[in-house]
């Protein structure tokens, strides 16, 4: 599954994901496939910064 990630900024990504999937029948059943396309969003946060956070949730 071949995938790419491009950040906009140190700590926030975009990423695409190209994923195939096949499954193979048995008897009459022939072999079924899908290519899918997806795209994520995701932030990271630095580890002080997420201990941080969690200090000012409790």
């Amino acid at each position: 599954m071949p995938s790419y990630s491009y950040f906009i900024t140190p700590n926030i990504g975009l990423e695409g994901l190209v994923k195939y999937n096949g499954i193979t029948g048995f008897g009459n059943e022939g072999l079924t496939s899908t290519i899918s396309f997806n795209v994520g969003f995701s932030i990271f946060l630095p580890t002080s910064k997420a201990k941080q956070v969690i200090k000012d949730v409790k």
